[in-house]
């Protein structure tokens, strides 16, 4: 979704909400929280404004479909936290985490985990060799690491460590830039790793696991 259409469905949750906030939250968050059930199925609805009705997400908000739960728990307490940092998860995701129970944010990451994901696609195929290359064997003498370590052959992450593959291009290449750039620094080692790439790498890297799924990690 492009930054109008975050705007839009960050208004229209404004008028779904229940009632006025406090003066002191209203300064704080721009839009009003759209409020929880107390019982009930899983608040997903709330999350579809910006990641989409099936959770493939868009350039701008991630795909949440077949997430890691224990990466989606963690990511909602740094957004509740305030840890982390970068533009767009202030402007939106503070606000909308500020008022999820642990007990909905574990139900809200077991339902984004079962759900199939499908690979965005979207970066450019001809970086995809210098991608793969990239994130299977690292540039030893640069002092990058591969990312196939922590985040699986097949980019599908483990336990907290996130599933990469399929994500989309521009989400991808804007989150590496993010921690050069000095955002999320507590996102331990991600900050670390991405200092030693060069804005081509991370153009490749994000190219090659937007086209990745379990079946073309290695095609």
């Amino acid at each position: 979704m492009n930054p109008i259409g975050l705007r839009i469905a960050s208004l229209a949750i404004s008028l779904l909400a229940a009632g006025p906030l406090a003066a002191e939250q209203q300064a704080a968050y721009p839009f009003a929280l759209l409020p929880l059930p107390e019982k009930g199925p899983v608040p997903v609805k709330n999350c579809n404004w910006c990641h989409g009705t099936s959770a493939q997400g868009y350039a701008t908000a991630p795909r949440l479909a077949g997430q890691r739960a224990a990466y989606i728990e963690r990511q909602i307490d740094a957004f509740r936290a305030h840890r982390r940092d970068n533009p767009l998860s202030e402007q939106y995701m503070w606000n909308a985490s500020a008022n999820l129970d642990p007990e909905t944010i574990r139900a809200l990451a077991d339902y984004y985990a079962q759900q199939a994901p499908r690979a965005a696609a979207d970066g450019n195929r001809a970086l995809f060799d210098q991608g793969r290359a990239l994130y299977q064997q690292g540039v030893a003498e640069a002092n990058i690491v591969a990312c196939t370590v922590c985040h699986g052959p097949n980019a599908e992450g483990a336990r907290d460590i996130p599933r990469l593959g399929g994500l989309s291009y521009r989400y991808l290449k804007r989150r590496m830039e993010e921690w050069k750039e000095g955002y999320h620094p507590t996102a331990a080692p991600m900050p670390q790793v991405t200092r030693f790439l060069s804005a081509s790498e991370i153009e490749a890297l994000a190219s090659y696991l937007s086209f990745v799924d379990e079946q073309s990690a290695s095609k």
